[in-house]
């Protein structure tokens, strides 16, 4: 069964079995974006590698600033909402 056929059954792969086939095919020499088209997935889907663990940091609830003065976060609200309270002018 060519790689078309194989691709256009009723029932479609998974995103995962499409990653699958489309490995398998590049690894007999199909060119990738051929096979990406053909199998329906996008690059960054097919070279996607998931990351184990936590993702990020989590959020600070102590900010510094620059010489090393902590400011909570509750703090640097209420500052912002004061200055965005105020009248400005846009020139």
């Amino acid at each position: 069964m060519s790689l078309k056929e194989s691709l256009l059954k009723k029932n479609s792969p998974e995103k995962e079995e499409r990653r699958l086939t489309a490995r398998e095919y590049v690894g007999e020499g199909s060119k990738v974006s051929m096979v990406l088209t053909m199998v329906g997935i996008s690059r960054s889907t097919y070279y996607y590698k998931p990351s184990h663990g936590k993702r990020g940091r989590k959020a600070e609830r102590v900010v510094r600033d620059h010489s090393g003065r902590e400011f909570t976060e509750g703090y640097l609200v209420e500052e912002v909402r004061e200055l965005l309270s105020r009248d400005f002018v846009n020139y």
